[in-house]
């Protein structure tokens, strides 16, 4: 992003793999004139599984849904 700002001389929009405020906040640091938030706050089910993830990965137990 930050290259492509540079040289393109044109506003640039970063979309794509940003999942966490800090992500969206490099962006504009970087340059981007606009971010796309789509999966980060639609992707549910990719949240519950980076939560669930995250857990195991400490040895705990995780339940989602019930199960």
């Amino acid at each position: 992003v930050e290259r492509l700002a540079a040289r393109l001389g044109v506003p640039v929009i970063c979309e794509g793999r940003l999942r966490s405020a800090e992500d969206v906040r490099r962006a504009f640091e970087c340059g981007a004139f606009a971010v796309v938030i789509g999966g980060a706050i639609t992707g549910v089910d990719w949240l519950v599984r980076h939560y669930v993830a995250a857990t195991k990965s400490r040895g705990q137990r995780s339940e989602v849904g019930g199960q």
